[in-house]
């Protein structure tokens, strides 16, 4: 579970409202992903009836002594109709998918152009300039339509979705074929050998709706980011940008310990898939909004929450004195999700533990 982020008393009021942006941002993406888990178990509820049939073809013959052989179980007849049948599934469920995320993607755009117009409002009023409320270019509504219904690498969101079912089809099948190997036994009943393959093809499958979560998620939360710094470059009166991080115990340590840089507006605020990060904008004429830097604030967190954070051997190497936080970041290209930063694993950082 998170832990709550109680802002100080001293936060700048521009800083509070973005977070409030960001509760909000958050709460109707999980709204979403909590549909498409609804959305999915109906999927799952009109496979049960061909995955009992497998299950039960395969414990049948193990309990009769065959121990079949991998072979075996990917050439079963039943096998190949379950396949087929949740390949038809898995379509419906990408036009349903991509439909939902669309239409949220829209949603959460507008709700980026809108809160980009109210934090440099908070500016100007934070500064006492409330003369100047208003006085920018807004983008019209319109100018979003170009980010709805594509995915980070431009293509569409069904697109990317159908990507992720061989995936699934794969770790379902790695996922029988690993309970049949571990309940070959002649003497194993033919129910208990079935509630093993029933647990392992549910688990393949659950492996497809991660897959879509994060791509809705991602994408969701992309639009929002892509509409609030469009409509920043469209103000006039942005040059620049500082990024704010989730203060929380599940916020990934890149995010953190680059929260409150400075970035061009020209340059998308690059965030890892599922990313919570938000820009503020630095506004011409007015003071940058300062905050403590994400760096400060983890080093005054507790132990426990600096490791959960960073992780045990992080938390450890940064003590030892083997690697400072600004080592901990890496940007990473991505052909999917674009350019991103994240923590480098423990061996990028002491190459000795490679091994280990």
């Amino acid at each position: 579970m998170a832990l709550p982020f109680e802002a100080p008393e001293a936060e700048p009021q521009v800083i509070q409202a973005i977070r409030s942006f960001r509760e909000r941002l958050l709460s109707r993406e999980a709204a979403t992903t909590q549909a498409m888990a609804a959305q999915w178990q109906v999927l799952e509820y009109s496979l049960y009836a061909e995955m009992e049939a497998v299950a039960d073809s395969i414990a049948q013959a193990t309990a009769a002594g065959q121990q079949p052989t991998t072979s075996d179980v990917i050439t079963l007849e039943r096998y190949a109709r379950f396949i087929e049948q949740l390949k038809g599934e898995l379509g419906n469920y990408t036009d349903y998918a991509a439909y939902l995320i669309e239409q949220r993607q829209e949603e959460l755009a507008r709700l980026g152009l809108s809160n980009a117009v109210d934090a440099i409002n908070y500016v100007y009023a934070g500064f006492g300039y409330a003369d100047l409320i208003g006085a920018f270019d807004v983008l019209p509504i319109s100018a979003i339509e170009s980010i709805v219904g594509l995915a980070g690498d431009g293509s569409p969101l069904d697109l990317l979705l159908r990507a992720a079912w061989p995936d699934t089809y794969e770790a379902i099948e790695a996922a029988l074929i690993q309970a049949v190997a571990f309940g070959i036994n002649p003497r194993m009943a033919a129910a208990e050998m079935r509630q093993i393959i029933m647990a392992a093809a549910q688990g393949g499958m659950a492996e497809g709706l991660r897959r879509a979560m994060v791509i809705a998620r991602t994408e969701m939360l992309r639009a929002y980011r892509v509409a609030n710094q469009m409509q920043y470059q469209q103000s006039g009166v942005v040059q620049q940008y500082k990024r704010l991080s989730a203060r929380d115990n599940r916020v990934c340590p890149a995010c953190i310990i680059l929260d409150g840089t400075f970035w061009p507006v020209t340059r998308p605020l690059e965030d890892h898939p599922q990313g919570r990060c938000t820009a503020v904008p630095v506004v011409d004429g007015m003071p940058p909004i300062n905050w403590q830097p994400g760096r400060e604030w983890l080093q005054q967190q507790p132990e426990q929450t600096q490791v959960d954070i960073l992780g045990r051997g992080r938390y450890e190497g940064l003590r030892e004195g083997l690697f400072t936080l600004d080592d901990i970041v890496s940007y990473q290209p991505n052909d999917i999700w674009g350019g991103m930063f994240v923590a480098k694993p423990l061996y990028e950082l002491i190459p000795q533990n490679a091994s280990g």
